[in-house]
């Protein structure tokens, strides 16, 4: 349908008495504040709040590819979820009855799935526009994720892996760079957040700033290793460690030992993860 008729249709439906959608309750969409919320399997709830709708006799089914994974919304009397892969939306000339309905959709996406910046957006459009279309949604998948037990940390060192990762998480690696730990982490000061704790050098214990910080580190190589990057400078302790399978580690040292891997064709995320007894990391990749 073309502006005008829109704007025609737009006009006979005020006059007429229009029908009205129920508004669905906006959620903020943020993840580590820049890309994701944090996990969840609830579902925004409807909130009673008419807006302008008309229902369009061309309205066709919209299929967002969100992924790897296809959802296909059909035209309806609202927006509700149907079966899985499936959803219904109402036609609407409201840019904003248009955005709730994204919302509502990208809240209720598998946990392996999130939106990337646009992506929101992208799916109101088509709504609002209520063609039959295919559409690729920028989005995220999960490439890895690892988390390790603290019952071979000391204090101190758990809470320095955890500041570490805390300088992780929402870092946003571009296709085909290459990943230093050192340059995300940075120094290992105290006004970076890092406390006096255990290393080990020349198969010594020996405290110092930021010491523990290894076990952060580990739990980047342990992440990484389980994509398609590729590993460009490890490091091992000079004995063992007990957390992860002799060679599993990645010892690091600011100025002198590094972590690094250079990433593939996609974007890479990071996400720190955080359970009562352990450590880890998400690494989601880009598509669309």
């Amino acid at each position: 349908m073309n502006l005008i008729a829109r704007r025609a249709a737009l006009c006979a439906a005020m006059v007429a008495g229009a029908l009205t959608l129920h508004g669905l309750q906006s959620a903020a969409l943020t993840w580590t504040e820049a890309y994701a919320p944090a996990d969840s399997t609830a579902q925004a709830q409807p909130q009673r709040q008419p807006h302008l709708a008309v229902m369009t006799p061309e309205a066709g089914t919209i299929t967002f590819l969100v992924g790897k994974e296809r959802f296909a919304f059909v035209p309806g009397q609202g927006a509700d979820y149907l079966s899985p892969g499936t959803w219904s939306y109402l036609p609407t000339l409201d840019p904003e009855t248009a955005r709730q309905t994204a919302v509502l959709f990208a809240d209720a996406l598998p946990k392996h799935l999130r939106l990337r910046e646009g992506g929101l957006e992208r799916i109101a459009s088509a709504i609002l526009e209520g063609e039959e279309v295919t559409v690729a949604v920028p989005s995220w998948v999960i490439a890895a994720e690892i988390v390790l037990p603290l019952t071979h940390v000391s204090y101190n060192g758990g809470r320095n892996a955890s500041t570490a990762l805390d300088h992780l998480d929402g870092y946003v690696l571009k296709a085909n760079e290459t990943f230093s730990f050192n340059d995300v982490v940075g120094p290992r000061s105290a006004d970076r957040g890092f406390i006096t704790g255990m290393s080990l050098i020349d198969n010594r214990f020996i405290q110092e700033q930021g010491g523990g910080i290894c076990f952060a580190s580990t739990i980047v190589h342990q992440a990484a290793s389980r994509t398609d990057v590729e590993v460009v400078e490890q490091n091992h302790h000079s004995r063992p460690v007990a957390y992860v399978p002799r060679g599993g580690d990645a010892t690091v040292y600011y100025g002198e030992l590094d972590y690094r891997f250079r990433n593939g064709d996609a974007l890479m995320a990071f996400e720190k993860l955080q359970r009562p007894n352990g450590l880890g990391l998400r690494l989601w990749k880009s598509m669309h």
